[in-house]
């Protein structure tokens, strides 16, 4: 089974759970971000998954959680080696209520994402365990509303226990993509062209682009968009006016903010915010 189109949470619902299976090969790896949180559960494979200018390689048992607006992607270095993983696929209202005595899911992952702690790993005797309690759950063709509320009791569970462990250290990386990538982070505000980052460091914008390409399988352009309105998302969400957002993630003129938005999502940022 192959599973890599894109899934979302049905409409109405706080959460899904699925299960994707594919040879490597058949995985196109692109940088993405996600509007709701992510749990994955890696079960097999030689994966390693790329956070922004910084990445983790995985081994069975290993649970990655991403919150929303966090760059990812999935790298492979087996081509013929089968990559499975269970999704679970959080909405933010569900998180909110995702809460046992001593633990507060929002707290702990808002902690998590400042400290960019995002790869955990299961106990090996728990690993059977969990993964049944997954697939259970996919096999449900139509889940109750009691069903759902178990589950999404376990996740907290889930999301508690790794979040209680010491986090997974990501790989000693010094490569030039990913300096790129933290300059563009750390800039997105400003105007930026590619003429400018290759000059921050000392190379041909034709060669700083081929190195960069290579690595994010995107061109820098399309990494400072996606960067820009994922930002400015979060933004919206948090109250701040469409005008004042655009001036916040690099956009000299209102009309350029709001064709890319639109471009992007599909609605205006104003219907964007009241969503």
């Amino acid at each position: 089974m192959s599973a890599y189109k894109s899934e979302m949470i049905p409409k109405g619902e706080y959460f899904s759970i699925s299960c994707s299976t594919a040879r490597a090969e058949e995985y196109v790896p692109k940088f993405h971000t996600h509007d709701h949180y992510v749990i994955y559960f890696f079960l097999r494979g030689n994966a390693t998954y790329v956070f922004d200018n910084f990445a983790h390689h995985l081994v069975p048992g290993d649970v990655v959680i991403v919150p929303p607006g966090v760059m990812h992607c999935a790298l492979f270095e087996d081509p013929d080696a089968p990559y499975e993983r269970l999704i679970a696929r959080i909405c933010p209202a569900a998180v909110k209520n995702m809460q046992v005595p001593g633990f507060s899911a929002v707290k702990r992952i808002g902690e998590m994402a400042a400290n960019q702690e995002f790869c955990h790993s299961i106990a090996p005797k728990s690993l059977d365990w969990w993964k049944e309690v997954f697939l259970k759950y996919t096999r449900i063709a139509s889940p109750s509303p009691e069903a759902q509320l178990a589950m999404l009791g376990r996740l907290t569970v889930l999301v508690a226990t790794v979040l209680s462990q010491k986090p997974k250290m990501p790989l000693a990386s010094d490569s030039v993509a990913e300096k790129i990538i933290s300059y563009i982070d750390s800039h997105f505000s400003e105007e930026l062209s590619l003429e400018k980052i290759s000059g921050e460091f000392f190379m041909s914008p034709s060669r700083l682009s081929h190195i960069f390409t290579a690595h994010a399988d995107m061109s820098v352009h399309r990494y400072i968009t996606i960067k820009r309105i994922d930002s400015a998302k979060s933004m919206l969400k948090r109250g701040m006016s469409p005008s004042e957002v655009s001036s916040l993630c690099g956009y000299q003129d209102y009309s350029c903010f709001y064709r890319a938005f639109v471009k992007e999502t599909g609605t205006s940022p104003r219907s964007f915010a009241e969503e």
